[in-house]
């Protein structure tokens, strides 16, 4: 037991006061160290703090633009088909005459985008279906029935 007080006495006799210049020394280096070492970790923080935001953003406006425009893919997609003759069919033209349901003044014309369900759209009956206007009234009309569609499902 004597042996260990005097070991006890030894540690409690060492000087840490700081008289000593090489233990100040290290105590200002580790100071230093841990003063640089906080500073780091707080630029580190902030950092990730500001990409997980952009990363947020990023996410949010690319959500937007699927959803704004994801029906342009699948239209390409469609029009790698192979098998389809023609990306516009139209399958029937019908007036207010032959068909009540049409709205007076205007032709129904059903057709088909590429291999989509049928479409329908009204066209002005003053566009003549021999004038090269009524296929692109068409044309514009059944692009934005098909992309309302899209978008809707």
């Amino acid at each position: 037991m004597k042996d260990q007080c005097a070991k006890c006495q030894e540690i409690l006799s060492v000087d840490c006061s700081g008289s000593n210049p090489t233990q100040n020394l290290l105590r200002e280096e580790l100071n230093s160290s841990l003063e640089l070492a906080e500073k780091l970790s707080r630029q580190y923080e902030e950092l990730l703090r500001s990409y997980q935001q952009k990363m947020l953003n990023t996410s949010a406006l690319i959500k937007q633009l699927n959803e704004q425009f994801s029906w342009v893919s699948q239209l390409a997609n469609l029009t790698q088909s192979e098998d389809q003759d023609y990306a516009l069919h139209v399958t029937t033209v019908a007036s207010h005459s032959s068909d009540p349901s049409v709205p007076s003044g205007f032709r129904k014309v059903i057709l088909t985008l590429f291999n989509s369900d049928p479409i329908t759209v009204n066209i002005p009956e003053e566009v003549s279906v021999h004038n090269p206007k009524f296929m692109e009234t068409v044309a514009k009309k059944a692009l934005l029935e098909y992309r309302q569609n899209a978008q809707e499902k």
